[in-house]
């Protein structure tokens, strides 16, 4: 039985104060209907509160049929079932399903089209099963399902229709659109109660039961790379004709503690994806002290002092990873990233679970900071190939206004921001803050120390033969990375299998073990692959060109930096190339403080001393020393 609002109020008194009316957050109601929320809960505050509809009237505009509209809204209804009350404010709310009592609009008898299309699917035989069939097919995914759209769903619906032989003279044949909108809605309502449904009865493939870990760093770190969304330049000296170049995206790798979100480290790899050497750089740099970095850039500010857990100098501890968190990239998977985790921290490695990013949303927030700047460059790439932001065609003819410099200082800024920001989420004070505190007061595992421990994961081990041609009266070598290597230490070791071990930046030396455990001191490369240091991802390239005859093996590094020249004006190219030239200079390796690197015994000292005499002697690399000894090939090939 339907009760009228005055005999609602007249049965539940207490529904005069509105206090007694449910609340509803004003964060929940859509902003364009706040307004007119507002003014229906003055109205009937005025009204339950014995105020003359016209006094309400001058108050608020509204007129006396209007407020008695309202008052039925919010109290009319059933006597055994509770009225909508402060639902009702709320404008354009429907607080009551839809039904008909008429019968379908006819031709010749319309009756209008409100709650038709519920009244159709409840009077046709079988319309809503069959309709539901098609929809579960879908989301079924089956072999004779398909990606149902609003207009298929359409035609569906007057197929039905027609085989249940319903008249042509009844609605939806009334309508213009034959139901078509109705038919949407529908679809896109029942898509999402069915697929709620199947969600319900899955059961979850693996349970993860909540477990409550202890707040500690180094607990987790997570490491991930991306790709940076903005190009740069570079300047290059050809010739005393200073040059401006495009270089395009590299990526960054960054190392970020999970608990405290402190950024701990970041590496650039100026290639169009990171390899297992850019991973393992990354880690190490986190484990070597630094010294803070002076900002050059006009207008890039960061905060004074320590920015990095590794500039806090005396404060500074070499923490171990428990558990290194990465995704399933094929750099990840290295098994030389594995065993430095495994063997140099004891740590575990966690891939994760696949599809599943928000494991890892720690590093994911990091790269989200870098991409919000990132986009504020008039170089940058955009997030799509249509997005307004991207850089336009007109601009890309010309090298950016941002250098590489410009961009390392950038991103070093971002992070030292993010690491010196005090965060809500740690009670005030900064991922920074946090991550020293408890390295001075708890209790962590340690790495040993770095003059006590000489493991770096830049350093590999290889087994080889030792080769010796009698015949052709050659000292023994030994063929690594397509380059003979030699040394006074093979002697001996003819056909045998020893073990080389060497720093992958840097293959121009191996040291040599034998099988039985003697160290039998360095091999060396040919004097042509003496000139600069170079790492085994650059000797590969410079083989693989060397096999086409586009290089000869005269000077190959040289002639390498020399066609990478030639394609300076190429993005790929001029990337290759400024890796090259941070490569040949040694700019690619993180600077370790001079404490860690003191060298105690006399054996020591005098190799430290050979190192330094070498080192010195090795000019700076330059562009112009690649076009100097072109032009001298060019000149002798003349002759």
């Amino acid at each position: 039985m339907l009760i009228d609002y005055k005999e609602r109020l007249r049965r539940e008194p207490h529904l005069r104060d509105m206090q007694h009316w449910p609340a509803i957050p004003a964060d929940s109601i859509p902003q364009e209907k706040r307004s007119g929320y507002r003014l229906n809960l003055r109205v009937v505050q005025m009204a339950l509160s014995g105020q003359k509809y016209r006094k309400i009237q001058q108050a608020t505009g509204m007129h006396p049929s209007q407020i008695t509209r309202l008052l039925k809204r919010c109290l009319t209804g059933p006597e055994d079932v509770p009225p909508p009350l402060t639902q009702a404010l709320i404008p354009s709310q429907q607080i009551k399903p839809i039904s008909r009592n008429k019968p379908l609009s006819c031709i010749n008898a319309p009756t209008g089209a409100k709650g038709a299309f519920q009244h159709l699917l409840d009077v046709v035989p079988a319309l809503r099963e069959n309709l539901d069939q098609v929809l579960k097919e879908s989301l079924r995914k089956g072999r004779h399902g398909e990606n149902i759209t609003p207009r298929a769903f359409h035609q569906y619906l007057l197929l039905f229709l027609e085989q249940a032989g319903h008249p042509e003279d009844l609605y939806p044949y009334t309508e213009d659109s034959l139901g078509y909108e109705s038919g949407r809605l529908y679809l896109h309502h029942r898509l999402g109660a069915l697929q709620s449904e199947r969600i319900a009865r899955q059961q979850p493939k693996r349970i993860l039961a909540p477990t409550e870990r202890p707040f500690e760093i180094g607990r987790e770190i997570q490491i991930d790379e991306q790709t940076y969304d903005a190009e740069s330049s570079v300047y290059l000296e050809l010739s005393g004709k200073v040059t401006a170049i495009r270089i395009g995206r590299f990526a960054v790798v960054i190392v970020s503690d999970a608990d405290s979100t402190c950024a701990l480290s970041y590496r650039l790899a100026f290639t169009q994806h990171c390899s297992q050497y850019d991973v393992l750089s990354a880690m190490e740099l986190a484990m070597q002290p630094t010294e803070t970095t002076n900002m050059s850039t006009p207008g890039i500010n960061v905060p004074l002092g320590p920015c990095f857990p590794n500039q806090l100098g005396e404060d500074y501890a070499r923490i171990a990873f428990n558990t290194v968190a990465l995704d399933n990239a094929l750099a990840h998977c290295a098994a030389s990233v594995e065993g430095y985790v495994c063997n140099q921290h004891q740590g575990t490695v966690s891939l994760g679970i696949p599809a599943a990013p928000k494991a890892r949303h720690v590093i994911e927030t990091a790269f989200r900071l870098l991409s919000h700047h990132a986009k504020r460059h008039k170089s940058t790439s955009g997030a799509y190939p249509t997005d307004p932001l991207r850089e336009s065609t007109r601009q890309k003819k010309r090298p950016p206004v941002v250098t590489v410099s410009q961009l390392e200082e950038a991103i070093y800024a971002v992070l030292a921001m993010h690491n010196r920001t005090p965060k809500a989420h740690l009670m005030g004070s900064s991922p920074l803050d946090i991550y020293q505190q408890m390295m001075r007061e708890h209790p962590l595992r340690l790495l040993p120390d770095p003059g006590i421990s000489r493991h770096s994961p830049f350093e590999m081990s290889q087994e080889a033969r030792v080769r010796w041609l009698k015949h052709e009266g050659r000292t023994p070598h030994i063929n690594f990375y397509g380059t003979r290597y030699k040394g006074p230490g093979l002697s001996g070791l003819e056909n045998q299998i020893v073990t080389l071990i060497f720093d992958y930046r840097d293959i121009r030396e191996l040291q040599v073990v034998s099988a039985d455990g003697q160290y039998r001191g360095r091999v060396l490369a040919p004097k042509s692959w003496q000139h600069f240091s170079h790492g085994i991802k650059t000797r590969q390239y410079i083989n693989k060109l060397c096999r086409v005859n586009r290089i000869r093996m005269k000077d190959p590094l040289v002639e390498y930096f020399w066609l990478q020249l030639q394609r300076k004006n190429s993005k790929k190219g001029s990337l290759e190339m400024l890796r090259l030239y941070r490569e040949f200079n040694g700019l690619a390796r993180p600077k370790i403080r001079s404490e860690e690197n003191t060298v105690n015994t006399e054996e020591e000292i005098v190799d430290h001393l050979e190192d330094k005499r070498t080192e010195d002697n090795i000019p700076p690399w330059t562009p112009d020393i690649a076009n100097a000894f072109k032009s001298r090939q060019d000149e002798t090939g003349d002759a």
